[in-house]
């Protein structure tokens, strides 16, 4: 990282919190001219429907928040549940091609508008002046694995797929500690939560940490609801993480993210 990307990376995972360990670096280490893309300013992003009324709800400091929304709208949450008080958590664990520009290639997922609203949102997050006991709102991109490539199709593309595993979040112990009773799950779709995430969702519940759901985070909205989540494939299983990271591509950087080998070049690891 330079330091700019530095500086950005702490804006959002600041020392202080406790929350910041488990914020994914990878993003911020791209190159810096996606960092500081022109399209989204702070104010766009402080503005941004249909969340305009979340600032005016303050943070609930016994209650943690999962958004997981398409990228765009991730961050636009972001912005708004930093002016209520929360602490936005990222946690895209996937980089981008550093060649698509020049090579045109394809990712399979587009974190461009992700990319370009990490800095507007520090600089709103810097605005809340949030403080170590902020609670968190972990981000998510609900279009993160949005199929299985097709070994011909897609081959030559930027297979940055990825999922989360209850690593990637703290433990129904250590939210407790920290004084979280209990998560909001904010999503579009009103089927569940996806594979992935339901083995966190999971664990948290079994340990005595209530999961609520809702499609909308104003304010004006009814009350969220209580979530019962369905035991997912191979739950509690080591088999399923090492089945899932034999199916994606990991970066030498860090996080999810490789080229999708063209038939006449080797390699392997479909998904």
């Amino acid at each position: 990282m330079d330091e700019y990307s530095k500086e950005l990376f702490n804006t959002w995972a600041p020392p202080e919190s406790p929350w910041s360990a488990w914020a994914k670096p990878v993003l911020f280490a791209q190159d810096r001219c996606y960092l500081k893309a022109p399209e989204w300013s702070a104010a766009e992003l402080r503005a941004a429907m249909p969340l305009k009324n979340v600032a005016r709800a303050a943070a609930s400091p016994r209650q943690a928040v999962v958004v997981e929304l398409p990228g765009i709208e991730t961050m636009r949450a972001a912005a708004q549940l930093a002016l209520a008080g929360y602490r936005p958590v990222p946690l895209f664990n996937t980089t981008r091609s550093l060649v698509d520009v020049i090579e045109k290639v394809t990712s399979l997922v587009d974190v461009d508008d992700i990319l370009a609203a990490l800095g507007p949102v520090a600089e709103i997050i810097r605005e809340a002046r949030l403080d170590a006991s902020a609670p968190p709102a972990f981000l998510l991109d609900a279009k993160r694995n949005p199929f299985k490539p097709d070994t011909i199709i897609d081959a030559g593309k930027f297979d940055n797929r990825w999922m989360v595993f209850p690593q990637d979040f703290p433990s129904a112990e250590f939210l407790r500690r920290h004084g979280i009773e209990r998560v909001v799950l904010y999503q579009d779709s009103s089927s569940g939560p996806a594979e992935d995430l339901a083995h966190v969702l999971l664990r948290w519940q079994e340990a005595g940490v209530p999961v609520f759901f809702s499609q909308t985070i104003s304010p004006d909205a009814a009350p969220p609801k209580l979530l019962t989540v369905t035991k997912p494939w191979e739950y509690r299983s080591w088999v399923r993480r090492l089945m899932v990271l034999l199916k994606l591509r990991r970066n030498s950087a860090g996080g999810f993210g490789a080229m999708i080998p063209k038939p006449d070049s080797g390699g392997g690891g479909w998904g």
